[in-house]
């Protein structure tokens, strides 16, 4: 089978052959590409024996659904992609609405919710949902799943969005256009059992390093927020005279 890539804006052809036992549900010379092997292989020949990720799932694999037109404006918030943050955080802060109706309660969102996100140009975005709060659904095209009790959820939220989980996603894309992962394929993504202990130890390292990162932009905001006033009051010009700062409009 022969795939390409480009190098220096040429096309370097990638020649490789696989033999028919090898041979999945796809038959696109992407999905068998030589790095798709080499990551199993890796992953085989770790300290740690793997499981598919549908092992280590308490319950099920919930779909979320996108509500229509006509569903919209309602008494629930919805998640949808655009409020997964590439970090991986999760921003509620600005959800769209719908009818409680639409939806089911396996779509609820609960505390350690992990969610992927299965379709569109972002595919493949890792959120994990730290919230207490009632009334908040999944919307369309995300899944979500909780881990067993055995399993550290910020463990499995970091390791799929590592370069081992997300390679694992890449591979199973299909569509060229309208990008999409089925939810099967998210059920097969393989998982290293570390004891929990380790587990734990490296979900306390992402913690600490995401509370790092947000006080790093809360001090940075904060700067920014400043910024106007500095410069305003080096310039000798108050811009609050009149019952509030200036608009746009107040210049037309």
């Amino acid at each position: 089978m022969r795939n390409s890539k480009k190098k220096n804006n040429n096309i370097t052809p990638i020649v490789f052959q696989i033999w028919n036992d090898e041979l999945k549900n796809r038959a696109d010379a992407y999905f068998y590409q030589p790095i798709f092997k080499e990551l199993y292989k890796t992953l085989q020949t770790g300290k740690y024996s793997i499981s598919k990720l549908s092992k280590i799932i308490d319950g099920d694999l919930i779909k979320g659904i996108l509500p229509n037109q006509e569903e919209k404006e309602g008494d629930v918030n919805i998640i949808q992609i655009s409020n997964v943050g590439r970090d991986g955080v999760i921003d509620a802060s600005d959800c769209i609405t719908a009818k409680r109706e639409v939806y089911d309660e396996k779509h609820i969102l609960k505390r350690n919710d992990i969610l992927v996100v299965i379709t569109g140009a972002t595919i493949g975005k890792v959120g994990f949902w730290q919230e207490d709060k009632p009334d908040y659904y999944l919307g369309g095209d995300i899944v979500k799943f909780q881990v067993k009790k055995d399993f550290d959820p910020i463990f499995i939220w970091a390791y799929l969005r590592s370069e081992l989980g997300q390679k694992q996603i890449l591979r199973h894309i299909t569509g060229a256009t309208n990008k999409h992962l089925s939810p099967d394929d998210v059920a097969n993504i393989q998982i290293p059992l570390l004891p929990i202990e380790k587990q734990k130890k490296v979900s306390v390292a992402i913690q600490e390093a995401y509370e790092q990162k947000k006080n790093k932009e809360a001090e940075i905001l904060k700067i920014l927020s400043s910024i106007d006033d500095f410069v305003l009051g080096e310039l000798g010009i108050d811009m609050l005279r009149g019952g509030g700062r200036a608009d746009i409009s107040d210049l037309e």
